[in-house]
């Protein structure tokens, strides 16, 4: 009995994520028969969002705020290296 509580309690946040998901593509379902598109891309979102933390949750590689904000100087720093060797003048194709 322990083993299954216990199982229960690490596993909360999967569980939380697939039926999350489960929710969001019901609704998705519904919002398109009833032609409501902006509702339905929301779901649909929402959906895409659980799945990517089902299968992060499932991989171990959860984000912490410490790794986003490195991710994030990260990007600053790639996107202004980038920035900065452009030229001046970039022809239009």
């Amino acid at each position: 009995m322990s083993a299954l509580i216990s199982g229960i309690v690490f596993a909360r946040w999967e569980l939380f994520s697939a039926v999350m998901m489960f929710f969001s593509s019901s609704l998705n379902i519904t919002c398109r028969r009833k032609e409501r598109p902006i509702s339905a891309f929301l779901f649909a979102f929402l959906g895409l969002l659980m799945s990517c933390w089902f299968a992060l949750g499932l991989l171990g590689a959860m984000p912490t705020l410490e790794g986003v904000r490195h991710f994030a100087s990260v990007l600053k720093e790639a996107y202004v290296t980038t920035m900065s060797q452009m030229p001046a003048e970039v022809p239009l194709v």
